[in-house]
């Protein structure tokens, strides 16, 4: 009776956490959908080139890099609440100098900021769940992405409520801000005492771990799928506005056809959940991967606007969950060092985010808006190659 009830009691905390988990990741994704959208009417207002938002978003992703890079090892020794208040307070740090900025300096400042928090608190809240749910890792990670694009709808939404009634963008952050606040103080009040893990890792310890991580050839093709993958989807988001604006189709109208996104992207994730009873986690990527690809296809070569939203929503639906199945099978390599192989596989993924948003700027000022897609569709297929290399080196 005794046991039943210290496992009751268990459970409640596990379930108490794990909703602090997805609260947390609902409004992570908040402030970059929105940056995203509304890339169009603050390069117009501010006088900044396509070019510079991409130096801009890939300063983002340079200290989302670095931020999953400390925070992987952090982890280990400080305990993840100190990494998810942390993150919290650069993401509202970030709200708040983006709100304030009036030049070139403070906005991309404010926005390089925001990475920090980003980053440091994916990774936390990635390896959070790991840790609570050993078994049903691969299902909680994608439950965690399905709030985290419910986090995108609210931010559409929010945007358009913003746009609709003719107030300023900078409203938008001051949301944002607002709400980072309050799961601040949500988190701050949570005990997350049972993860606050104390160990003394030297320099040769670090560096053999390393070591290990470098050495192994699947832990490698993690790296490579989270390099291309991150770096087309987050082309595809942030630039998803300006691309229909090419079309002559205003940033109202193109924030509910990346609302319609956000949904395929949730309703991708729910078929995933259902198609790890059927096929293994390598399985489920490459055959996603493959949809995705024909999808980018699709929309590259249509021409009616309807077609085009079809196959977005084609490739929401294909192209989420992708990553949290890559993490997950990281951490099933080498789960004594859950918190470093993560660090790695989301350094992967930024890294390839800096690299190609910067390419996508540079790109756009001199060419257009469409050939974006080019971009995703060579970083899809190239991806698609590695997720194919993956398998192979499974059955061996």
């Amino acid at each position: 009776m005794q046991n039943k009830l210290v496992t009751k009691i268990q459970s409640i905390r596990s379930n108490k956490i794990y909703l602090l988990i997805l609260i947390n990741g609902m409004f992570l994704n908040m402030p970059f959908i929105t940056f995203g959208i509304l890339i169009p009417i603050m390069s117009e207002e501010l006088s900044l080139s396509a070019s510079f938002m991409g130096i801009v978003l890939s300063m983002n992703s340079l200290s989302c890099f670095i931020a999953v890079f400390i925070a992987g090892n952090l982890i280990e020794l400080f305990g993840i609440k100190k990494i998810i208040i942390s993150s919290n307070i650069f993401l509202l740090i970030g709200a708040i100098t983006i709100t304030l900025s009036k030049n070139e300096f403070l906005f991309a400042s404010s926005y390089f900021i925001t990475g920090f928090g980003f980053g440091g608190l994916a990774i936390a809240l990635t390896s959070l769940t790991s840790s609570i749910y050993v078994k049903q890792r691969s299902k909680k990670l994608l439950f965690l992405g399905i709030f985290m694009f419910i986090g995108s709808i609210l931010g559409a939404l929010s945007t358009r409520i913003v746009l609709s009634l003719g107030m300023t963008w900078r409203i938008c952050f001051i949301i944002v801000g607002v709400l980072f606040f309050i799961i601040l103080i949500v988190t701050a009040k949570t005990d997350l005492s049972k993860f606050n893990v104390k160990v003394s890792y030297d320099i040769r310890t670090f560096l053999k771990i390393y070591k290990n991580i470098i050495l192994d050839k699947r832990l490698i093709v993690m790296g490579l799928i989270a390099f291309f993958h991150s770096g087309a989807v987050v082309i595809f988001s942030n630039w998803f506005t300006t691309y229909f604006k090419g079309f002559g189709v205003p940033v109202t109208t193109s924030a509910l056809f990346l609302m319609l996104y956000s949904l395929s992207e949730i309703g991708g994730l729910f078929i995933k959940t259902k198609m790890l009873n059927f096929w293994s986690d390598s399985k489920v990527i490459i055959i996603k991967s493959v949809l995705a690809l024909v999808c980018f296809i699709g929309l590259i070569f249509s021409s009616s606007i309807l077609a085009k939203v079809v196959f977005i929503a084609g490739i929401g639906i294909s192209s989420t969950g992708i990553f949290m199945l890559v993490s997950s099978l990281g951490v099933g390599l080498n789960k004594k060092s859950s918190g470093m192989v993560l660090g790695y596989i989301y350094s992967s993924a930024y890294i390839g985010s800096m690299i190609l948003l910067y390419i996508s700027g540079l790109i756009i000022d001199r060419f257009s808006s469409v050939s974006i897609l080019y971009i995703c569709l060579i970083s899809w297929a190239i991806m698609t190659i590695f997720a194919t290399v993956n398998i192979v080196l499974k059955k061996r």
